[in-house]
């Protein structure tokens, strides 16, 4: 491997240990305590999904210059 190359590897890897220490690590604590605090526990994370689901029979929908939903639910934007 060359000079250039070597140092570059171990420049990306010193960064990635950095960014996994002092943002990931940090962050997935802070996420962990705001979970418990919620209440929110592993089971109910891997629990299936039992809330309202949309009706997307007639597409997608978009979202407008202006910031609104718009599609066959136009006042969706309204109730969310």
């Amino acid at each position: 491997m060359s000079i250039a190359k070597t140092v570059l590897h171990k420049f990306v890897g010193y960064l990635e240990a950095q960014a996994s220490e002092l943002i990931w690590k940090p962050r997935c604590s802070a996420t962990i305590a705001w979970e418990q605090t919620q209440g929110i526990s592993a089971k109910n994370k891997t629990s299936k999904y039992t809330g309202p689901r949309g009706d997307w029979s007639q597409g997608y929908g978009y979202i407008t210059h202006d910031g609104f939903y718009s599609g066959p639910d136009c006042d969706w934007w309204m109730v969310h």
